[in-house]
């Protein structure tokens, strides 16, 4: 899940197979933009949400396991979006 605290930042939270927890926190500041990215497999075109995060050399997946359709991509993105810009 994906909660944006107003004035701090984004807590990502991912729910492992065995049921533990993952909880990543990244500080407002920290955050450089918010993207909607694509990539492509051998059968499908997948939309994700992702942080690009001032240090890291990666994108931070908002859902790292799951592939929702674009028309949720695009909400959590502006909804993230629009929350961090305020």
């Amino acid at each position: 899940s994906v909660t944006v605290i107003k004035h701090f930042g984004v807590q990502l939270k991912q729910i492992k197979y065995n049921g533990g927890e993952k909880l990543i926190y990244l500080d407002k500041d920290s955050i450089e933009n918010v993207i909607v990215n694509e990539g492509v497999s051998w059968f499908a075109v997948l939309f994700y949400a992702a942080l690009i995060v001032r240090g890291q050399p990666r994108l931070t997946l908002a859902f790292s396991h799951l592939y929702p359709r674009l028309p949720v991509v695009l909400r959590v993105y502006r909804s993230v979006k629009s929350l961090l810009n305020e």
